[in-house]
């Protein structure tokens, strides 16, 4: 300023107090008197005390670098808006934190547009268009951007308006852009899951039920009450289905049933009768398994599924019908009939051999049927039965 480059004199600087400390001070002034040639000969001004000020700036300084150094370390960058020109400052991390398929941060909102997935596009500019033009309380929008290597990824971007003129015209926006290319992934592998488990039941033709015990919620999909010709509605409560088991049946699948909630059985699994909406009796197969327990280890949430096993219990119960017509038949032969094992050994005999042979059940049990031949024939009946096996 003495020399002449400058029009005043203006310095920030601490100036030490009386009592040692230091005070900030904006030192400003002028040159008051010059002499005939020129030469400074006064210099006036002022100091102010500034301390608060710097204070404050300081305290700003040291929170952006926190909030800084805070999205350094998360999945989201920053952005402005110019609305009228759709000119965009993005934060500098942004082509590095989305690898972004350009060299240069998209300046404006159409250069943005480019990177968008075509089939987003129209999606993210109308959520934009109708949040400037008040027809949407907030923006938010998931889009897909292209990446550098040829692929794309899921970003969620949110703003909002941050300054107005005085007709309430959006003039400028601010806003985030969050990662979600993870998040979607995850989703994405759920559906897939979730898809896929839906294939099983319905192929399974599965009835599958979720019991909330902490909140005595009972919830089931509809081909569970399908299966024995009811309605979802007619079988709103848990109650309901246990009315529904066999009186034969209830006392065992309910012992079975507290042990797996004690925790002493893994899973539950019950073969039990359930009353039909015509007033007959279906076999079920119910199996099921807690999931979740509180901090005492009490039951809060159990899983199952219902499966329609009645073709296979009325095949069992037609087998041993047959199977004990068949031995009561063998069993009342005139002929000796006798059964063995695919090692030789006696399984059963039947009235006719006993008496003819004068032995009882008792007495050949597990005897190799061999041992019953006589020494000099047992040789040749030997090799016939070998034979005949071959």
């Amino acid at each position: 300023h003495l020399e002449g480059r400058t029009a005043h004199y203006e310095s920030e600087h601490r100036l030490r107090k009386a009592d040692g400390s230091y005070v900030w001070v904006l030192d400003r002034g002028t040159i008051t008197m010059r002499a005939p040639d020129g030469r400074p000969l006064r210099l006036s001004g002022v100091h102010v005390d500034i301390s608060a000020l710097k204070t404050t700036q300081q305290a700003l300084a040291q929170q952006q670098e926190r909030m800084s150094l805070l999205l350094s370390h998360l999945p989201v960058a920053l952005w402005e808006m110019d609305v009228a020109s759709g000119e965009i400052l993005g934060a500098p991390q942004t082509l590095a934190r989305f690898d972004l398929a350009t060299d240069e941060m998209p300046a404006s909102r159409v250069a943005w547009g480019r990177l968008i997935h075509p089939d987003d596009r129209r999606r993210a500019g109308a959520a934009l268009d109708a949040y400037l033009d008040g027809r949407a309380a907030s923006f938010a929008c998931d889009y897909r951007v292209a990446t550098r290597d040829g692929g794309w990824r899921w970003i969620l971007s949110r703003g909002v308006i941050s300054a107005r003129d005085e007709q309430g015209t959006p003039l400028r926006m601010i806003g985030m852009q969050v990662d979600m290319q993870e998040q979607r992934a995850a989703e994405d592998s759920l559906r897939e899951n979730e898809a896929r488990l839906n294939l099983v039941i319905q192929a399974g033709e599965l009835g599958v039920w979720d019991w909330r015990i902490d909140r005595d919620e009972f919830s089931f999909n509809p081909h569970m009450a399908e299966m024995l010709g009811y309605a979802s509605r007619e079988l709103s409560r848990r109650d309901d289905w246990l009315a529904l088991i066999h009186p034969d049946d209830a006392a065992a699948c309910g012992a079975r049933m507290r042990e797996h909630l004690a925790g002493r059985e893994s899973f539950l699994t019950a073969e039990i009768r359930l009353r039909t909406h015509a007033g007959g009796w279906r076999w079920i197969i119910d199996r099921g398994q807690v999931v979740a327990r509180d901090a005492q280890g009490r039951a809060t949430r159990m899983l199952g599924i219902h499966q329609d096993i009645n073709d296979r219990k009325l095949a069992e119960v037609a087998l041993v019908t047959s199977e004990a017509r068949l031995r009561a038949v063998l069993e009342n032969s005139p002929v000796g009939i006798f059964w063995l094992d695919t090692d030789g050994r006696l399984v059963n005999i039947n009235r006719a051999l006993r008496r003819g042979l004068g032995v009882s059940m008792g007495d050949v049990a597990d005897e190799r049927w061999v041992a019953l031949v006589h020494p000099e024939d047992r040789a040749r009946v030997v090799d016939a039965w070998r034979l005949f096996r071959q």
